[in-house]
């Protein structure tokens, strides 16, 4: 028996098995140690968690898990690049200093130019043993659609035209206004290019859209369905929502008693007509303040006027002053500030003027000031390089942050995993959520997902091997759990480390579909040999010693071997045994014999 490898097995039971068989058998096995003794180790993109997809002028945040070994203290670069233009300039950078082991990393990547199928690239090491695993695609797909922005303010007549404006700037962003019916402080709303119609009427209506915006709208201008929409809205379809300042917002405008008080970044508390009118907003002349941005709140994306930090808080520092805003009690625990006053204000102390936070599948802002006059004057109309730039890039900011998590993509069938890479053999954990005709979310659906490789057809019918994915206690959300196949049943790209796979669901209705969706996965094979591919010639040795073998050196070596390999014998015996001498066959010839002897006596014919 010849044996010619590298020496590293990840079975070494096995091994010693396979030894002492051949050990008894007296056939010994030599063995010719191979590979580049110079390799010192292998570095390798074991994992990426990337959103699926994303607006644009959206930046993303790519977590990257690296795996080396045999070079601990090395310096190298991450990259992300365009897969099309890899000699062109990396859409994101990163020093690493390898530790050995795995490794968490993130890199930023501005979704305007990542677009298309884009890779992650570690460089290559010195005698590194597989380059293969230095490279992973992936892609950020882009959202078609454009964003669907309701925006009511309840301010003076045209009060809504500046932030209007600074949507419309943007081709992605598609804005609905609506002001009230009788002008400043009025219930009932109309929308600016159709008086017939106010506020969404029906649930599927208000689905349709990604964002609301209410400034200064009075409570009773909406009914307690479409309160109850709203909230629905954000939490369980990943809409966003923003209130901002004015004498009917907040406490002032009684909403810390509707169930819009949960979506709100702060405690709205009693600054209303329980407090007096005269407590329910800060303003007035000497009662002016600025916003502080605190620095760790700096990097929101909200904030991102310019890729350079240092003139990006130029223009934060720039913010002009305000005239007046909301009281409130304070920020809630979960909620994130973004600015407060440079100033006590009342007894509430510094106000959190601009917030944040996330509600279920969606997003909320408040802005406890007006963006439009009075309050907000010189913020809507000076806040740039003489023009009112960073105010409308502000708000465009605002609106994309709010939506990046919007469901509208797919009304009917909304899916989710828990990443978008996984390893062969790891369970995709799958959420699911169906609505109905009307858009409310039901769980009167059977919903069953299973997975395909790439190439296989999707209009394949479902069949027992399908994943039923089952309703939750609580909440209508369905979930449930497929496992990857191993690398091995991929067959799409032979030989790579990273292979395809489509997740797809159907919400079945008895056995009508009313809802399908299908997403797309990856997995990335890193096979236990990658992990340690230095050669480990003292493995073979040790193989040989056990059975009395040699270890070959030189080709020389293998021929002296060989030719000293004595011919194997052959002996051919044949055995020859007369038929009729079986006994088995002798009994069943008595045993037909007398069956048909019985037969002809019970039937008369004997």
């Amino acid at each position: 028996m010849f044996v010619f490898s590298d020496g590293r097995s990840t079975e070494t039971a096995a091994l010693d098995s396979t030894a002492r068989a051949y050990r008894e058998l007296g056939v010994p096995i030599h063995v010719a140690p191979v590979g580049d003794e110079r390799i010192s180790g292998d570095v390798a993109v074991q994992d990426i968690d990337a959103p699926r997809d994303a607006r644009p002028g959206m930046r993303v945040p790519i977590r990257v898990t690296l795996r080396s070994r045999g070079y601990d203290g090395e310096r190298t670069e991450l990259r992300v690049r365009s897969a099309a233009n890899p000699k062109g300039d990396a859409l994101a950078t990163l020093p690493v200093t390898l530790s050995g082991g795995e490794q968490a990393l993130e890199l930023v990547v501005d979704t305007d130019r990542a677009k298309g199928p884009l890779t992650v690239e570690i460089s290559p090491l010195p005698h590194e043993a597989i380059a293969a695993n230095n490279l992973v695609p992936f892609q950020i797909s882009p959202r078609p659609k454009k964003i669907r922005v309701i925006y009511m303010e309840g301010g003076p007549p045209n009060a809504y035209r500046r932030l209007s404006e600074a949507l419309a700037e943007d081709p992605e962003i598609e804005c609905l206004d609506i002001g009230t019916t009788s002008g400043f402080g009025q219930a009932g709303l109309v929308r600016k290019n159709d008086l017939h119609h106010g506020y969404p009427a029906t649930r599927a209506e208000l689905f349709g859209y990604d964002v609301v915006i209410c400034s200064d709208i009075r409570r009773d201008s909406f009914t307690q369905d479409q309160l109850n929409w709203t909230v629905e809205f954000v939490g369980q379809r990943g809409g966003g929502f923003a209130m901002v300042g004015g004498n009917n917002s907040y406490g002032a405008g009684q909403y810390h008693k509707t169930v819009w008080n949960g979506l709100i970044p702060v405690d709205m508390g009693q600054w209303g007509l329980e407090r007096g009118f005269a407590n329910i907003v800060y303003w007035g002349e000497g009662r002016i303040f600025r916003v502080v941005v605190p620095p760790e709140a700096q990097g929101h994306p909200i904030w991102h006027f310019d890729d350079d930090p240092e003139h990006n808080r130029a223009i934060l520092e720039k913010m002009p002053i305000f005239y007046g805003c909301n009281l409130v009690d304070r920020l809630k625990p979960a909620a994130t500030i973004l600015g407060k006053s440079d100033r006590p204000l009342m007894s509430v102390g510094q106000a959190p003027i601009f917030s944040c936070q996330t509600f279920g599948k969606g997003r909320t802002f408040a802005t406890l000031t007006d963006t439009t006059p009075a309050w907000g004057v010189d913020f809507e109309r000076i806040w740039g390089e003489g023009d009112n730039r960073y105010f409308r890039k502000f708000w465009r900011n605002v609106v994309r942050w709010l939506s990046e998590n919007s469901g509208e993509a797919n009304r009917r069938l909304w899916v989710e995993t828990d990443k978008v890479f996984y390893r062969p053999g790891q369970d995709v954990k799958v959420t699911a959520r169906a609505f109905d005709e009307k858009l409310a979310e039901t769980d009167a659906y059977r919903v069953v997902a299973r997975l395909r490789g790439p190439t296989e057809s999707e209009s394949q019918p479902f069949d027992a091997t399908a994943t039923n994915l089952v309703p939750q206690l609580g909440g209508p959300a369905y979930r449930g759990k497929l496992t990857t196949p191993p690398a091995s049943e991929i067959v799409e790209n032979p030989g790579s480390t990273v292979h395809g796979l489509v997740l797809d669901v159907v919400a079945l209705d008895g056995d009508r579909v009313a809802a399908q969706s299908s997403a797309l996965l990856q997995v990335i094979d890193d096979p236990a040999e990658f992990r340690d591919p230095r050669p480990n010639p003292s493995q073979l040795k040790e193989l040989a010693q056990a059975t009395a073998g040699r270890v070959i050196q030189t080709p020389a070596d293998l021929a002296t071997l060989l030719a000293g390999h004595r011919e194997a014998t052959v002996s051919e015996v044949v055995t020859r045994s007369p038929l009729w001498d079986t006994p088995l066959l002798w009994l069943l010839l008595l045993g037909l014999l007398s069956s048909e002897w019985i037969l002809r006596r019970r039937t008369g014919l004997a």
